[in-house]
């Protein structure tokens, strides 16, 4: 659910709902950022199944998100969301970043490599760090995607390519198999146009 409600939160007035979204205060450490950077998020329904509290989950895309810098201490909340968190933060007006996730560089791929480099080919300023990304909201445009056979890259960047006008691409996008084989159906009933060219 992650890279379609920060998709929502990067879009002016764009609203998106995740159902029986998990809410484990360990996992939602995305939505702490997309409500710090100005979107709106709302849980209702909230309740209890299989001993984990769950909800449902509304974000809503602000005029203009707001830069922010993720503490450090945060980033095991997020870890795996950054990809989706990239999403709001090339729309955000100013200089985010996030710092504490070194896991990223072992995940199935270098993932702050994966980011920043497909960022660029984008149009989106971005700077490595050690242990994390800084990215600079700007004007997005289509390119090329190499996923390095990640699903969150794919992801991510098939959630950028809504809020492009000319398409994005990718070399491959077979991993996004091992986690959310219909993704690209819901990227779809959302409104994005997508295009199987093999």
């Amino acid at each position: 659910a992650a890279f379609f409600l920060a998709a929502a939160a990067a879009e002016p007035g764009a609203c998106v709902t995740a159902e029986h979204m998990n809410l484990n205060p360990t996992r939602t450490g995305l939505l702490d950022v997309l409500a710090a950077m100005g979107a709106d998020v709302v849980v209702t329904n909230a309740r209890e199944e299989a001993g984990e509290p769950v909800g449902d989950v509304t974000v809503t895309g602000p005029e203009r998100l707001r830069a922010f810098d993720v503490p450090a201490e945060w980033a095991p909340r997020l870890i795996d969301e950054v990809p989706a968190w990239v999403i709001a933060a090339s729309a955000a007006e100013g200089r985010s970043s996030v710092t504490g996730a070194a896991e990223l560089r072992v995940k199935e791929s270098d993932r702050v490599v994966a980011l920043a480099r497909n960022l660029s080919a984008c149009g989106i300023e971005t700077e490595e760090r050690p242990d994390g990304l800084v990215v600079t909201g700007g004007r997005l445009r289509g390119a090329r995607i190499e996923a390095h056979l990640d699903h969150r890259i794919v992801m991510a960047f098939a959630a950028l390519g809504a809020r492009t006008d000319d398409p994005m691409s990718f070399d491959d996008v077979s991993s996004v198999a091992t986690s959310y084989p219909s993704f690209f159906a819901t990227l779809g009933a959302l409104g994005a146009s997508v295009e199987d060219l093999a």
